[in-house]
């Protein structure tokens, strides 16, 4: 998978890449990383999200692109 995420408040980008590289990003572990996203994704339905996370599942194609 690959994240984009941005402030939900202001739509500033934060990071974009796999699970590994965003957690990097945000300092927290891969785990904590995935309940972020349960997380974001249950206060998204209240309005209340801090980020606005975007998930994408690339293909191979497009992960060799990313690799060059």
């Amino acid at each position: 998978m690959w994240y984009t995420i941005w402030r939900a408040n202001d739509d500033a980008f934060i990071c974009c890449g796999d699970s590994a590289a965003c957690a990097a990003y945000l300092g927290v572990s891969k785990r904590s990383f995935y309940e972020l996203i349960g997380d974001e994704r249950q206060r998204a339905k209240k309005g209340k999200q801090k980020y606005d996370i975007l998930a994408e599942d690339l293909k191979a194609e497009e992960w060799a692109l990313l690799d060059s």
